[in-house]
């Protein structure tokens, strides 16, 4: 049986896709260890300036968003 390649993308280390790229890769490697996984940040490889743009805005969005369900909760 020829061994399996896989190929994982994600766009930022800071966002919940690199933890499911990783739970992924843990799952499939405990279901067959002879799969070969590669866990890649695909912006790193594509657009390194995306990439801090993607992070800055990602990081300002869960902020704002986090201090909105605080006041929420707060009324």
């Amino acid at each position: 049986m020829s061994k399996k390649n896989i190929l994982l993308l994600y766009i930022t280390e800071i966002s919940g896709h690199h933890s499911a790229s990783l739970a992924i890769e843990k799952s499939l490697k405990s279901l067959s260890p002879d799969i070969k996984t590669l866990n890649l940040n695909a912006f790193h490889y594509t657009s390194p300036i995306s990439e801090k743009v993607v992070n800055r805005i990602y990081t300002t969005v869960i902020n704002a968003l986090r201090d909105l369900g605080f006041y929420v909760r707060q009324s």
